[in-house]
């Protein structure tokens, strides 16, 4: 789905890490949510497995000419948990805003 409507992306990359399905074609197989914490793999499969390994979260790069990556955080908004984020951009133009 995401390869023809970006915002099921995400979506798809949460579905791989709660049931361990693996969307066909999906462009960026890093974890969303499990980022080597939790006590097993996949907690919402009918057989969760072990504990996934941890693995540091890779940034996609900011490539191209006049693209600068600005990394924020952590910052903390209150009742929600710090967070980080990168976004590229060019000039005042943001190309790409990663969570």
């Amino acid at each position: 789905v995401g390869q023809h409507h970006p915002p099921a992306l995400r979506l798809e990359r949460a579905a791989a890490d709660l049931f361990g399905l693996a969307p066909q074609g999906l462009p960026d197989t890093r974890r969303w949510l499990d980022h080597g914490r939790w006590g097993v793999s996949h907690p919402l499969a009918a057989r969760p497995g072990g504990p996934a390994a941890a693995s540091s979260y890779r940034f996609l790069p900011a490539e191209g000419e006049s693209l600068h990556q600005i990394p924020v955080g952590p910052v903390h908004a209150g009742i929600i948990e710090p967070g980080h984020f990168r976004f590229t951009a060019s000039g005042e133009t943001v190309v790409r805003l990663e969570e």
